[in-house]
């Protein structure tokens, strides 16, 4: 096409894959013959040369007047006729059809009505087709009415080809109609005394093409039936072409018609064969001089011939030593020599195989060695290095990658067979980042935010390619996206602990401490460890939940990368933790006026009866409750975290005032040994999820029992 910018035949584009195909077409005596005529050239040259000898009657030739040659024929005064009718010329010219010029021609035709749509261009749209149609109609006439050449293009013409020329001739009437009353007036003059083309007289006007808004538009719709027209016709003259080869050795063999004149001429170019190959060894000749005589140039000595070989062990073997120099037979040569070939090395089969053929193409700017894609194969042995199946016999593929296996843009035709520009994603583009397991990643629900710690070098270069964060959910990928208000995620939660309604899923960037903050809000799904059934595309083996850091492919500097181990720090917060703004406890406790549900509802409580349901209002301390009692509360997720902070909240169904409690917390179980707070304000370091409490109540310790209170648990936060 005229605005390809780029070469679509590249001649130097080669794929290596043997060293034959890199072998020189120069060093091949038989790519340039000095005569290269085949048969069927020369028959046909020879018709075109007799066109141009006249050809002068007299009274010894009365016999062209016997019906021998048709008079009409000797009115040409030259000798053509005397070659035009053989049913073996007619083969011959059948056999030199240029195909690709066929094509080419009707491109260029096509590509200026596509610069210059009006009715001159739409005209030479017709040029192609209707020529391929008069030249086989020609054949047709010249042919012998009882010949099996003749009976195969009257097949073709009835089956195919007339219904559509008789379109065309309607198709160029019907242009009357939309074009002020003039036709195109193609030349039909060839087809209007054919009986087995049938043409009428007077056809019908077809507009049906022909529709848009105006003219443009309507020559536009119609180029594309006319091509489709033209499919037809090539693919009649394609069937002819390929059938040229049976149809020659007929004439050549079977056919008993030939006049005495074309016998002789046939036998003159059979023998004219051994006179060509003896003259086409001038070319080998002249290389064998220059390299042997001029260069001085040699042969290499012989070497043994050498194959690479595959072994397969028998069912009941696991495992065979192949000694050095073992003899393997290869059956005989064409001079019927035993071929015997022998190992170079000791090998040790056993049942190994390979599971799997990968690869990973880099496509980077030349200049700049910057990363532009990256397109990974998980199939590299298939069509599209996806797992499509070869369409060809050879099954080649690229052992080291290859660009996209669906280009980035593609030329699609449309209904006016207008080439445009079709955006397509390849499906083969890779992903490159890295992952993190670990059991601080199992995050049940509630406001849940994960702060990764990175060094200054590793920042600098995360913080502007990271283009997705994904954490393996319940749901699946559970997928963020970046989030630049530093108000909504990295800002959360605020000074007093609590996360605020504006907080949302996604991720940002710290830059003063070098932190990326992952943000998940309560109604995000929960983190659960890494499935591969659930988790489609990856095949990490770990039992811990995984989050995916996916950076930005184009405009990496691959030199950044791979250099040295990079130290990382989860930070995990779960719900909203009220900070004491003093030293005791009850001061945070009175300050939190309204209750903050935000954090983990997932809850397992336990007193002296046994294990509670917490969705109820619970006795902690029993029915009864006395001095010594315990009541627990754990929850799975935390019980394997080492936790800064942890705050539950109660709601207090009957009893006293929240600010007053008598219930005291002793102490906090650290890796399975309880150990003791020394006062309330050292609950914010308690490491581990379950809290012990004493009923005895602090304002009189010694002789005042809990009463019959009841609890309702809401959630639980940690830090």
């Amino acid at each position: 096409m005229k605005n390809c910018k780029s070469s679509c035949d590249n001649p130097d584009l080669r794929d290596g894959a043997s060293q034959r195909q890199r072998y020189l077409n120069a060093l091949d005596p038989a790519n340039m013959p000095v005569d290269g005529r085949s048969l069927e050239d020369l028959l046909v040259f020879t018709k075109k040369l007799a066109g141009q000898i006249r050809f002068f009657e007299s009274q010894e030739s009365s016999h062209l007047a016997s019906g021998e040659i048709p008079a009409t024929d000797t009115a040409e005064k030259n000798w053509k006729p005397f070659f035009q009718h053989d049913f073996a010329v007619l083969a011959a010219e059948m056999a030199t059809v240029d195909l690709d010029s066929l094509q080419k021609s009707q491109a260029t035709n096509l590509a200026d009505f596509e610069e210059k749509t009006n009715v001159a261009n739409f005209y030479h749209l017709f040029d192609v087709l209707l020529g391929i149609a008069r030249r086989i109609e020609k054949w047709r006439q010249l042919s012998d009415a009882a010949s099996p050449l003749r009976a195969e293009i009257e097949l073709l013409i009835q089956s195919s080809l007339q219904g559509h020329l008789l379109k065309c001739l309607e198709y160029d009437k019907g242009l009357m109609i939309v074009n002020h009353g003039e036709s195109l007036n193609l030349d039909f003059s060839v087809f209007e005394d054919s009986e087995i083309w049938d043409l009428p007289v007077n056809p019908m006007l077809d507009d049906t093409i022909y529709f848009g808004a105006n003219l443009e538009e309507k020559l536009r719709h119609a180029a594309g039936v006319v091509e489709d027209t033209f499919n037809v016709f090539y693919q009649g003259m394609k069937e002819l072409v390929d059938r040229s080869a049976y149809f020659l050795k007929m004439a050549l063999e079977q056919s008993p018609d030939h006049q005495p004149h074309i016998t002789l001429f046939i036998s003159f170019l059979q023998l004219f064969k051994l006179a060509q190959q003896q003259l086409n060894t001038l070319t080998e000749k002249h290389l064998d001089f220059y390299y042997r005589d001029v260069l001085r140039l040699s042969e290499k000595p012989a070497q043994p011939d050498a194959v690479n070989l595959i072994f397969e062990l028998a069912k009941e073997t696991s495992e065979y030593i192949l000694p050095l120099g073992t003899e393997l037979s290869a059956g005989k040569d064409g001079l019927k020599k035993e071929q015997v070939y022998k190992t170079d090395r000791e090998l040790v089969l056993n049942k190994a195989k390979v599971s799997a053929l990968k690869t990973i193409f880099i496509d980077k700017e030349p200049k700049s060695n910057l990363i532009k894609n990256i397109y990974a194969n998980p199939a590299a042995k298939s069509a599209d290095g996806l797992g499509a199946p070869f369409e060809t016999p050879d099954g080649k593929w690229h052992t080291f990658g290859a660009w996209p296996a669906v280009p980035d843009r593609v030329f699609e035709p449309d209904i006016c067979r207008k080439a445009t520009f079709i955006q397509k994603t390849p499906q083969n583009k890779g992903e490159i980042g890295f992952a993190i397991a670990s059991p601080d990643l199992l995050l049940a629900g509630g406001n849940r935010k994960i702060i990764l710690q990175f060094d200054e070098q590793a920042f600098a270069i995360l913080k502007d390619k990271v283009g997705t964060i994904r954490l393996s959910s319940e749901k699946g990928w559970l997928k963020t996206g970046r989030e630049d208000d530093l108000k909504r995620i990295v800002q959360q939660p605020i000074g007093n602990g609590i996360f605020q309604t504006d907080f949302s899923t996604g991720f940002g960037f710290d830059e003063t401490k070098q932190q990326i903050h992952i943000g998940l809000t309560i109604g995000e799904p929960a983190t659960i460890p890494f499935d591969p059934a659930l988790h489609i595309g990856r095949n990490y083996q770990t039992l811990n939940p995984v989050l995916e850091i996916l950076l930005k492919t184009e405009g990496l500097n691959p030199d950044l990368f791979c250099t040295q181990q990079v130290p990382i720090s989860i930070q995990v917060i779960v719900g909203s933790i009220v900070k004491p703004l003093s030293a005791g406890l009850e001061t945070a406790l009175d300050e939190a006026t309204e209750p903050i549900i935000d954090g983990v509802q997932d809850l397992l409580l336990q007193n002296n009866d046994g294990v509670i349901d917490p969705s109820q209002g619970i006795q902690p301390f029993t029915l009864y409750p006395h001095n010594g009692n315990s009541f627990y509360v754990s929850n799975k997720e935390f019980a394997i975290k080492n936790a800064e902070a942890i705050s539950v909240q109660v709601d207090w169904a009957n009893g006293p005032n929240l600010s007053k409690t008598s219930v005291s917390i002793l102490g906090f179980k650290k890796f399975g040994e309880w150990e003791r707070l020394k006062s309330n304000a050292d609950l914010n370091a308690v490491t581990n999820l379950d809290l012990l409490f004493n009923p005895l109540s602090t304002l009189n310790p010694v002789s005042w029992i809990f009463p019959n209170i009841l609890f309702n648990f809401n959630n639980f936060n940690a830090s």
